[in-house]
C-alpha cells in the first residue's frame, strides 16, 4: 500500500520525506495492498543472478530497518490524521497505482476529464474526493440516459455539473463494490434522481455500515462510528447477469478479493470493442490490496485469474484508482498478474 496525503503543512511534509526515505531503504514498498514479487539478488560484477545465502545477522538487520521504516510511516500519517481531525482536512490510504508508473493527473482536483468516445460508448469521470475514487459516467451518447459507477466522497457537486454540461439522465448508480470510499455520495445521488443502486449482496451491509470494511486505523479514526444509510432503492446483482441499463448491455463478474462481494462490470460497443470497469480489482501495474476486513489474497488471485485474464488484450480497464489501462498492458507489466494461469 502507498500513503497519499492532501495538502500536508510544512512540519508534517518533512516528517513525510523523511518517512519516504525510510521506507525506500528498507526495501519493502508494496503496491496497492500485496506484497512485490521478489527480486533476484543480482552480482554487479557479471550481471548474472546470483544465489548468495543471507546470514542471520542480515536478515535481522533487514527486519528491523522494515520495521522502524513501517512504523515512521504509520507515526507520520497518525499524525496527518489528528491534525485532520482538528482542521478538517482529509488524509487518506488509498489504493493507487505503484510510485514507479506515471503518477495519476487528471488536471484541478475534482476536475471532471472530458467526454470520450469508447467505441460507441461515451465514458466521463473525475477522481472524487481526498480518496480520489473514479466516478464514472457512461452513456449511448450525449442528451441520452446514462449509469453512474462509484460515486464517492464529494462526488455530488461535480457529477451534477458533468451531467448538466452534457445533457445526461441517470437511470441507476453501479456499485463495484461497499467501501466507503466508492459509496459515499450514493445515497443523495439515487434518492435526488430518484433511482436506484446495484450492489452485490456480499457488500450491501457496508452501505449501511462502513465499518466492516474499515482497518483498525481507520476505525480509531471515526471513533468507531462513521453515519451513512442505504439509499431508498437497492438492488443486488449475481455473478454472469446481464444488465440492460440507458442503452447498455452491463455483463456482471463476481470477482471476490479485495471485498467479498467486489464486482466489475464489462460492456462491448457496437464496433466491437470492450470497456471493463474495475473497481479495486484491477489498477494500473497493481492489484487491490486484501489486507482489510473481508479481504482474502486467495480469492483475488482466484478472481484475477478466471476473470480478468482471460479477457483481450484490447479490453479498456477503467480502475476504481489511477489512470486507465488495457488488459494486454497488464498482463505484460503488472507484476502481480506474471505467472499467474489464465482459467476459463
Amino acid at each position: 500500500m502507498r500513503l497519499t496525503r492532501i495538502h500536508v503543512p510544512g512540519p508534517l511534509a518533512a516528517g513525510w520525506a523523511a518517512a519516504e526515505v525510510a521506507f525506500a531503504a528498507s526495501d519493502g514498498a508494496a503496491d496497492a495492498g500485496a506484497s512485490s514479487p521478489p527480486r533476484p539478488i543480482v552480482d554487479s560484477a557479471t550481471t548474472a543472478t546470483s544465489t548468495r545465502t543471507t546470514t542471520a545477522a542480515e536478515l535481522i538487520t533487514a527486519i528491523c530497518r522494515r520495521r522502524a521504516a513501517c512504523w515512521a510511516r504509520r507515526a507520520c500519517w497518525l499524525a496527518s490524521l489528528r491534525l485532520a481531525a482538528s482542521r478538517r482536512i482529509w488524509f487518506v490510504a488509498t489504493c493507487i497505482p505503484p510510485a514507479r508508473r506515471r503518477p495519476y493527473r487528471s488536471g484541478p482536483e475534482g476536475s471532471v476529464r472530458p467526454l470520450t468516445t469508447l467505441g460507441s460508448v461515451l465514458v466521463a469521470g473525475f477522481p472524487a474526493g481526498a480518496f480520489q475514487t473514479n466516478c464514472y459516467v457512461l452513456a449511448p451518447g450525449p442528451g441520452e440516459a446514462c449509469v453512474v459507477v462509484d460515486p464517492g466522497q464529494d462526488a455530488v457537486e461535480p457529477l451534477e455539473a458533468l451531467l448538466a454540461e452534457h445533457r445526461l439522465t441517470p437511470v441507476a448508480v453501479l456499485l463495484t463494490h461497499g467501501h466507503f470510499d466508492h459509496t459515499f455520495s450514493v445515497a443523495p445521488v439515487c434518492d435526488g434522481h430518484d433511482v436506484p443502486a446495484f450492489i452485490h449482496p456480499d457488500d450491501r451491509a457496508m452501505l449501511s455500515d462502513p465499518l466492516k470494511g474499515m482497518s483498525r486505523d481507520a476505525l480509531s479514526f471515526f471513533g468507531g462510528r462513521l453515519a451513512m444509510r442505504e439509499p431508498r432503492e437497492v438492488r443486488t446483482l449475481a455473478d454472469g447477469a446481464d444488465v440492460d441499463l440507458a442503452g447498455l448491455t452491463l455483463r456482471v463478474d463476481h470477482t471476490p478479493g479485495h471485498t467479498p462481494g467486489s464486482i466489475v462490470f464489462g460492456t462491448a460497443t457496437d464496433e466491437g470493442a470492450e470497456v471493463l470497469l474495475a473497481g479495486d480489482t484491477l489498477f494500473a501495474g497493481s492489484i487491490g490490496r486484501t489486507d482489510l476486513p473481508g479481504g482474502d489474497h486467495g480469492k483475488m488471485l482466484l478472481s484475477l485469474a478466471t476473470k480478468v485474464l482471460p479477457l483481450a488484450d484490447d479490453v479498456v480497464v477503467l480502475p476504481g484508482h489511477g489512470e486507465q489501462t488495457t488488459i494486454g498492458q497488464e498482463r505484460a507489466t503488472n507484476p502481480f498478474l506474471q505467472n499467474l494461469p489464465t482459467l476459463r
